[in-house]
C-alpha cells in the first residue's frame, strides 16, 4: 500500500500493488481519504489483514482500501498518531498506538480506547526554558501538548495549548515567561506578541538583559523576505535589525557584547546560510563558506552557539547524514572553520549544542542522544543515561551547574556537572570573613568584600560580564574602591 499526497500539504489517496510495485491501482483518489496534511499520513495493515491509514486521526478498510469507515478515534484517544502495532498473531483486534499525548491500548478493533502511559514521560519537546533564580522551575514547548511551566516545588502548569514551541524565562522575574502556540508568541504578563515565520520559529534572550530579544516574521503573511526583529522593552517596541529571504533558524548573542550576534538561515528549496553581526544589524554579514562549502548546500545548520566573552568563537552543528560533517569551530568570526566531528557520533543529524566555556567541553543532541568531548579531544563519548532519543535542546544553568535536556518523546531530563559556575546566586556575594576559591568558578553576580573580609583567590575566576567587585576598605559605608573585572579573569 502507498499514500501519495497530491502536493505537500494536499489530501492523501490510497493506492495498491500487487506484484511488488511494478503496478498500481487506485484504490481511494487524492482528498477522499483523510482530511489531514499528506506528509504526515501512515498505513498499517492488522494482522487480520484490514488496512488502517492515518495521521490526526485512523480509519479502517476491510476490502483491500477500497472503502473506509468513519475515524475511529474520537474523544478517546490523542490526535496525532505517530505508530501502531499488531502485537498479536492471531487477535487483529489487539492495537497499541502512539500518538503526540501518549500510548494508548484497544482491543476490539479501533473501537474504544484506553490511554497506558502511565507514568513514562513522553512529551515531545522542542525546547527548555531556565531560569538563574531557581534551577528546579523550568518551561518548555510540546508538540501538539502545549506550554508548560514547572513550578519550584516540582508540579507542572499548563500555560499554552496546541503546538508549542520556544520557551523562555526572564532572568530578573520567573513570573515572567514566553511560549508560542503554534507560530504565535506569547508573554505571561502581556499576552498576544506576533506571529513567527514558522512552527519553531527561535526567540532568543540578551543573556545580560532580559528585556532584550530577538525573533524573526515574515514582511508579509507566509511571503518573504523574513525580518529579524529587536526589541529592547519585552516586546512592547520593535525594531527591523536585517531582512534575508530564508527562516531564521537560530540566533546567538555574545554575553560581553550583546550587540554582537550570529544568525542561520535554512529553506528546503534552498541552502543554509551564516551570518555574522558584530556590531547589530547594519553589520550582517555571510560567513566565509570556504571550510563547509559542501555541507551548508545539503542541510540545514541546526544551531550556533558563540563564546560568552570573545565573539569571534562559534560553534556551529548541522543536520543531514553527512559523515563527517557536524560540528564546526571558528575562532575569527567566521573566516575560518574548524572541523570537530572527529570520531565518536553517530551519522545523524545533530540538533543542538551546548558549550561549557569555563571547563572547555561541549556537548551536542542527537536523534539518539547527548555526547560531550573536551574542546581539546578527537572523539566524542555517549552522555549518561539518556534514552535513545531525539534531544531537541541543550542548556547548562550557570547558578546550580545543572545541565537540561529537552527530548523530542521523553520528557525533560537534567544532570549536575558537579558544581555550579557560581560560588553563590546572591546578589551581591558578600564576603566577610576569610574565604577561599580554589576550584576554577565564574561568578554571575556582584562581589562585596566587607571590612575584615578576606578573599583568596587560588584558581582561574571569570566574573560575569556586568559583575563588580567592591573591596571596603575601611568601616564607612561611603569609602569604597570599585574594581570593574567584567568579562576578564
Amino acid at each position: 500500500y502507498s499514500n501519495r499526497p497530491d502536493g505537500y500539504y494536499a489530501d492523501v489517496g490510497l493506492e495498491l500493488s500487487t506484484n511488488g510495485g511494478s503496478l498500481w491501482t487506485v484504490k481511494q483518489p487524492h482528498g477522499t481519504l483523510l482530511d489531514a496534511a499528506g506528509f504526515l499520513t501512515k498505513i498499517w495493515v492488522s494482522t487480520d489483514s484490514d488496512v488502517f491509514a492515518g495521521s490526526i486521526q485512523i480509519k479502517k478498510s476491510s476490502d483491500e482500501g477500497s472503502t473506509f469507515g468513519s475515524f475511529l478515534t474520537s474523544g478517546d484517544i490523542h490526535h496525532d498518531i505517530r505508530d501502531l502495532c499488531f502485537p498479536d498473531p492471531n487477535d487483529g483486534d489487539l492495537i497499541y498506538a502512539a500518538t503526540d499525548g501518549g500510548v494508548y491500548m484497544d482491543d476490539q478493533d479501533g473501537i474504544s480506547w484506553s490511554r497506558i502511559t502511565g507514568d513514562l514521560a513522553l512529551n515531545e519537546f522542542y525546547s527548555v526554558g531556565i531560569t538563574k533564580q531557581n534551577s528546579e522551575i523550568l518551561t518548555g514547548g510540546s508538540q501538539d501538548c502545549g506550554s508548560v511551566k514547572r513550578n519550584s516545588d516540582g508540579s507542572w502548569t499548563q500555560i499554552g495549548g496546541g503546538d508549542g514551541g520556544i520557551s523562555l524565562i526572564d532572568q530578573t522575574n520567573h513570573e515572567i515567561y514566553y511560549y508560542t502556540v503554534n507560530k504565535r508568541l506569547y508573554s505571561s504578563s502581556t499576552g498576544y506578541i506576533g506571529t513567527g515565520g514558522y512552527l519553531d520559529s527561535h526567540v532568543n534572550m540578551d543573556p545580560t538583559d532580559s528585556e532584550t530579544m530577538y525573533r524573526s516574521e515574515w514582511d508579509s503573511y507566509n511571503n518573504p523576505p523574513v525580518k529579524l526583529l529587536k526589541t529592547t522593552d519585552r516586546w512592547n517596541s520593535t525594531s527591523i535589525e536585517t531582512r534575508v529571504w530564508d527562516h531564521i533558524w537560530d540566533i546567538a548573542i555574545c554575553e560581553s557584547e550583546p550587540n554582537a550576534y550570529y544568525f542561520t538561515t535554512y529553506d528546503v528549496w534552498s541552502t543554509a546560510h551564516i551570518f555574522n553581526c558584530p556590531n547589530g544589524g547594519t553589520s550582517c554579514s555571510q560567513v566565509n563558506y570556504s571550510g563547509i562549502s559542501d555541507i551548508v548546500q545539503v542541510a540545514p545548520a541546526t544551531d550556533i552557539v558563540v563564546h560568552p566573552f570573545d565573539k569571534d568563537i562559534a560553534w556551529v552543528t548541522f543536520g543531514g547524514f553527512e559523515s563527517g560533517k557536524k560540528v564546526y569551530l571558528t575562532t575569527d568570526g567566521g573566516d575560518n572553520w574548524i572541523n570537530h566531528t572527529y570520531t565518536g557520533l553517530p551519522n545523524l543529524p545533530i540538533q543542538c549544542l551546548e558549550y561549557d566555556f569555563l571547563n572547555e567541553i561541549v556537548f551536542v543532541g542527537t536523534d539518539i542522544g547527548a555526547y560531550f568531548k573536551s574542546v581539546h579531544d578527537n572523539s566524542w563519548e555517549l552522555a549518561g543515561d539518556l534514552p535513545q532519543n531525539m534531544i531537541s535542546k541543550l542548556v547548562i544553568n550557570k547558578s546550580s551547574g545543572d545541565l537540561f535536556a529537552s527530548t523530542f518523546g521523553r520528557g525533560m531530563y537534567r544532570t549536575n556537572l558537579g558544581h555550579g559556575y557560581c560560588y553563590d546566586d546572591q546578589n551581591p556575594l558578600t564576603i566577610s570573613s576569610t574565604t577561599t576559591w580554589s576550584n576554577d568558578n565564574e561568578i554571575c553576580s556582584d562581589v562585596t568584600i566587607t571590612t575584615g573580609g578576606t578573599l583568596n583567590i587560588q584558581a582561574t575566576i571569570t566574573m560575569g560580564y556586568n559583575s563588580t567587585c567592591l573591596l571596603y576598605t575601611s568601616d564607612a559605608a561611603d569609602e569604597e574602591d570599585s574594581v570593574d573585572l567584567g568579562g576578564r579573569r
